[in-house]
């Protein structure tokens, strides 16, 4: 299944490249990491890794295609909170990171909170947990 484009959101970065599963409490995603992103220059020059703050993007960039094929307008989801991120395994050119992002809406839908995992094959990279406040635009 294709992304649905969400516009200019963090360019040049696409932090999904195809979402494997979609139910209503959860999502998978994917991305392949490229050594020819412009990172790969200077994110440990030598050693190229994909930056942890480019991981935290493809969970929220998931989390909105998540929001966004249930049918509600994604804008209105706005990143509220960064309750953990634990970085555990690098991700380096040539991986391919697997987002599973399990989500659960507040009884009154104006809360959506969100678990990922992320893995390159059968390794834990990042376990992230977030937290979105869903309303009016603004």
């Amino acid at each position: 299944m294709s992304p649905i484009e969400l516009g200019e959101l963090a360019r040049p970065l696409d932090a999904v490249d195809a979402i494997v599963h979609r139910d209503e409490a959860a999502i998978t995603t994917v991305k392949a990491v490229s050594g020819s992103e412009p990172f790969c220059a200077g994110h440990y020059p030598g050693f190229a890794i994909y930056p942890g703050v480019f991981v935290l993007e493809t969970v929220h960039q998931s989390v909105l295609q998540h929001v966004a094929a249930g049918g509600a307008d994604w804008r209105k989801a706005r990143l509220r909170e960064i309750r953990s991120a634990r970085f555990l395994a690098p991700l380096r050119p040539g991986d391919v990171l697997r987002t599973q992002c399990r989500c659960s809406l507040s009884a009154d839908g104006t809360e959506l909170k969100v678990q990922a995992t992320c893995r390159n094959a059968e390794r834990v990279s990042a376990e992230v947990r977030l937290r979105y406040a869903i309303g009016e635009r603004g």
